[in-house]
């Protein structure tokens, strides 16, 4: 969820321009404080040696599902751009 604004730009609310840099591409964002604290369980505990964990969401969203969320600012206009 943290690479959000990376990804559309972190001028989104100034200019209100939501940039899809990923087409119809889908990404499973997952909180960088929810994965270290998978990862620290991961390490504090025993058994888990040379063990890989994929540690991400269980479901991906396409950007024009995370950009619907923007719409709830009804002060200001957004203007959705999808690349392709």
């Amino acid at each position: 969820m943290d690479a959000i604004p990376f990804f559309m730009g972190k001028q989104v609310f100034e200019t209100g321009e939501i940039v899809l840099p990923a087409g119809e591409g889908r990404a499973s964002f997952l909180p960088r404080e929810e994965m270290a604290e998978a990862a620290v369980n991961v390490l504090i505990s025993k058994g888990n040696e040379g063990k890989p964990y994929n540690i991400s969401n269980i479901y991906s969203y396409d950007y024009m599902e995370i950009s619907v969320h923007f719409l709830i600012y009804p002060a200001k206009k957004f203007l959705i751009i999808r690349f392709r």
